[in-house]
């Protein structure tokens, strides 16, 4: 018999829960960690990654079913993109056949497996059943209570964009900002930048976080430039920092300030279109996995802040009736959700417009989102992919996008690269006793990425001649991080907030850090030996498609000491061969700033 659990209901029922195995499938690894002192927990030893890698052809089977599915309102959805960062079908898919390979290995013992979603739980639970392999889903009712609450979650999400719209549409109109739509000329283009908070900087300047200085090349080519923001992450108040941006001069495109109820309401229409896509029988290898695709697109219906990011379609469609053309759009390629929305929009309101998406950042090999599958012949992609680095021509071919759409260009989010190409002297020698552990933004991965690294020092005899500096994202809670800390007993750490990671990387005798960041490039580049943890229960979103010279990924704490102990006993030649490699990976990721790479942009 097999019992699929809340991690809920594990932690109430822990003296009747007493079984041969136990498998944990889930994020929180705090959880885990506390489980783990009660349960007969196997660690994954590279399964989650294993399942990815071995599993890639079936994913994209189930990718294309959402691709080709007879509702093009999917692409106004979050299950559009599949980004495993923020939508859990490749995770639950990964999750499905580590599963069913772990009960199929242990015959008819009594296991019990772990889950942190309960929908997933019973999903898991019934395709077992379906497989011949008796099981059934345990949860508390809370668990049972939070289920049940989805499809009032799914009225509030309609009524808070509907209200937060006319809000902002009634504030633009009874405002000094005008609603009139300005004149524009024959050459006009769009950007379409991500916006937070610090996109103004102390100084009270915008900095663009995407097109650095484009907006200007293009303006200086004769170039009418209009800007259509994507907000995100703002907890501050919205409405005045669109007036800064406006008090800037700012040709702004804001959706509020043209549109009305009638538009918000076809937005609205087109979101509850997308929730009640169906999908029919799709298999996962033996699992038939539409109940899957349902709950997981309904789930995530109507999100306002993607309601909001697809504004920019009914936009597009007001400026096609009031006759303004536009030549070019050009917005930041990562083949997310809100991308989707907006090809289909320009294709269908302004098809003369083209558009390009720009590779501003990093692509991941376990980001199966940034991959588009034969099979997915309705995958709506950009006329033009604007690469940096030489690399990514290779890179983009392997992830299924047509290569005659594909142009080199400049790398202008990280110019600043070149600012840090030389590597001194001083960084071969490498005398400093620092070993900088640079975190991301999730605190799951940081808490991951910390234990391993204490149970890896505590293997090292001469861990305590070295300064441990812990360099955090903006995002991270410090307090939550430092009572994290005190809970495993790490010592003789500092924390560094604000120090800038190239300069930290160059101060080190050695950089540990987790994938999915392009630190992991700018580390590799300043040619500091760089050891980066596998992590268990998470994506490797690596942005390195070579291998690295001195080792592979660590992924138990075991690994993770003995490269500790052979990178900071690296030989001068050793090191001097990193330098060398760094500057490979420079030239081959990062595309400098030049005439003719910006030129592509026009």
């Amino acid at each position: 018999m097999i019992k699929v659990v809340s991690i809920k209901y594990a932690g109430r029922n822990i003296s009747k829960l007493k079984q041969n195995a136990a498998l944990y499938l889930g994020r929180d690894y705090e959880a885990y960690l506390s489980l783990k002192k009660h349960f007969c927990i196997e660690d994954m030893n590279n399964r989650f990654h294993e399942a990815i890698s071995s599993s890639s052809s079936d994913f994209f089977k189930v990718f294309s079913s959402v691709s080709n599915l007879d509702n093009v309102y999917i692409w106004s959805s979050h299950l559009a993109s599949r980004n495993s960062a923020s939508v859990p079908l490749t995770r639950f898919l990964a999750y499905i056949d580590i599963a069913t390979k772990w009960v199929r290995g242990y015959g008819d013992k009594s296991l019990l497996i772990i889950v942190d979603s309960n929908d997933f739980g019973a999903f898991l639970a019934s395709a077992l059943n379906k497989l011949q392999l008796k099981s059934r889903f345990y949860s508390t009712l809370s668990d049972k209570l939070n289920s049940l609450s989805m499809r009032p979650k799914i009225v509030l999400r309609a009524l808070l964009f509907i209200i937060k719209s006319l809000y902002y549409s009634f504030h633009f109109k009874s405002s000094s900002l005008s609603k009139d739509l300005p004149d524009f000329i024959d050459e006009n283009y769009i950007l379409r930048p991500w916006v937070t908070p610090d996109s103004i900087n102390s100084k009270g300047k915008y900095v663009d976080r995407n097109f650095d200085n484009l907006a200007t090349y293009l303006e200086n080519n004769g170039k009418k430039v209009w800007i259509l923001p994507c907000f995100f992450n703002f907890k501050t108040n919205k409405l005045h920092f669109i007036k800064r941006l406006n008090n800037l001069g700012m040709n702004l495109l804001i959706p509020w300030k043209y549109l009305g109820p009638r538009s918000y309401l076809k937005s609205l229409a087109n979101g509850f279109k997308s929730y009640r896509a169906v999908f029919d029988v799709t298999y996962f290898k033996d699992v038939d996995v539409a109940p899957l695709l349902n709950l997981i697109n309904r789930k995530m219906s109507l999100d306002y802040d993607l309601l909001e990011h697809n504004l920019a379609y009914e936009l597009l469609c007001y400026l096609a009736d009031n006759d303004r053309k536009i030549k070019k759009i050009i917005y930041p390629m990562e083949n997310n959700s809100i991308e989707k929305w907006l090809i289909l929009g320009v294709k269908k309101f302004m098809p003369k417009t083209q558009i390009a998406g720009f590779q501003h950042s990093v692509w991941y090999k376990e980001q199966l989102g940034m991959f588009v599958a034969a099979e997915e012949i309705t995958h709506p992609i950009p006329d033009e992919i604007i690469y940096t680095g030489t690399k990514y021509y290779d890179v983009f071919q392997k992830c299924g996008f047509p290569v005659e759409r594909l142009r080199p260009g400049a790398s202008l989010r990280f110019s600043y690269i070149y600012d840090y190409s030389e590597v001194k002297e001083k960084d071969v020698k490498g005398d400093e006793k620092i070993i900088a552990v640079i975190l991301n933004f999730e605190m799951n991965q940081t808490k991951e990425v910390l234990f391993k690294t204490h149970q890896a020092l505590e293997m090292i005899s001469n861990a305590d001649d070295y300064t441990i500096v812990i360099k955090t994202h903006p995002l991270t809670n410090i307090s939550e991080l430092e009572r994290f800390l005190t809970e495993i007993s790490f010592l003789n750490y500092e924390i560094s907030e604000n120090k800038n990671v190239i300069e930290l990387a160059r101060s080190a005798s050695l950089v540990i850090m987790p994938f999915g960041s392009v630190s992991n490039l700018e580390v590799i580049i300043q040619g500091v030996p760089l050891i980066r943890i596998s992590l268990d229960y998470e994506f490797n979103f690596d942005p390195l498609w070579t291998d690295y010279p001195l080792w592979g990924n660590a992924n138990n704490a075991d690994v993770l000491a003995e490269q500790m102990k052979k990178g900071i006993m690296l030989s001068v030649d050793e090191k001097q061969m990193l330098c060398e490699y760094g500057i490979k990976i420079r030239n081959n990721y990062f595309g400098p700033i030049s005439k003719d790479s910006l030129s592509v942009f026009i």
